[in-house]
């Protein structure tokens, strides 16, 4: 699991080229990447570098008829990433807060055809804290999503 946190907030790759150093020294891993993914030419230049998925976050939220397109020409390939704090939507690498609950997004990309769901429950992420497994388990048993 790699993120390009600098993509995430610039809405554009940023670290394409560190991505291509990991796949290449590491080609037999199979590495999923978010942050900065778009548009379709993104998701494809991913593809095409050796990535086995691509995250697709913000947009998700913001254009979710984009998810559809992407796993309609990249089946198997796409995951739908929920950073969530308190239940609702981060955006742009959770610097924007949305109106839209996680619950949500997920029941929105069910019959979609995403490889799998990323969920982050951003009030604890990267605070030392662990994983939130009540939340993650509670938006599972709400989607019906494992």
């Amino acid at each position: 699991h790699v993120v390009d946190l600098d993509g995430a907030f610039a809405g554009k790759p940023e670290n394409k080229e560190a991505v291509a150093g990991i796949l290449a020294k590491h080609p037999e891993l199979p590495v999923q990447l978010g942050g900065g993914v778009r548009d379709i030419a993104t998701i494809d230049a991913y593809l095409e570098l050796g990535l086995r998925w691509v995250i697709i976050g913000t947009q998700a939220v913001k254009e979710p008829e984009f998810v559809t397109e992407a796993c309609r020409q990249f089946p198997d390939q796409i995951i739908v990433g929920v950073d969530a704090k308190d239940g609702w939507v981060a955006t742009e690498g959770w610097a924007e807060a949305s109106t839209v609950s996680a619950v949500e997004v997920v029941k929105r990309f069910a019959d979609v055809g995403v490889s799998s769901i990323v969920y982050t429950d951003i009030g604890r992420d990267g605070m030392l804290s662990g994983v939130n497994i009540e939340a993650t388990a509670s938006l599972a048993r709400e989607t019906g999503c494992p």
